[in-house]
């Protein structure tokens, strides 16, 4: 769809200035976390990645409850969906403490990792046809 999205947090706010051609030379600004009616965001636990159908995903930890949370919208979406994971994956799964990363691999699948309070690597993944799981690597690897 040709767009250019910038998005960012202010006070826990996700922020982000956009553009795609239908808007000529104008860009334009919006306050996701107002427009989705959403959870602030921890600063420290920001990140992003895309999908190969330009779905646009942000992750982050709400800022109240420490519930990882994604932010994603998908061409054809009129509002961007919230949804924490933790009502996705079973009660009691390990939620992240600290700074996340992510990326997308090969059959989009979507993985977002981060450290849980007791320093255990966690990832947390899903894709197409499946449910969103949480694993932890350093059990995996002991």
């Amino acid at each position: 769809w040709g767009g250019i999205n910038i998005a960012g947090l202010t006070d826990g706010e996700i922020r982000t200035t956009w553009w795609v051609p239908g808007f000529g030379g104008e860009w334009r600004e919006d306050n996701l976390t107002e427009d989705a009616d959403g959870p602030l965001l921890g600063q420290e636990t920001f990140t992003s990645y895309t999908s190969s159908w330009d779905g646009l995903n942000l992750v982050g930890t709400d800022a109240e409850t420490g519930e990882l949370t994604i932010y994603w919208w998908v061409p054809g979406f009129e509002r961007w969906v919230v949804s924490p994971l933790s009502e996705a994956i079973d009660d009691g799964a390990p939620q992240p403490a600290g700074a996340l990363t992510a990326t997308v691999s090969q059959g989009d699948m979507f993985n977002i990792y981060g450290s849980a309070e007791d320093g255990d690597v966690l990832r947390y993944f899903w894709q197409p046809g499946s449910e969103w799981e949480v694993e932890s690597l350093t059990d995996a690897v002991s």
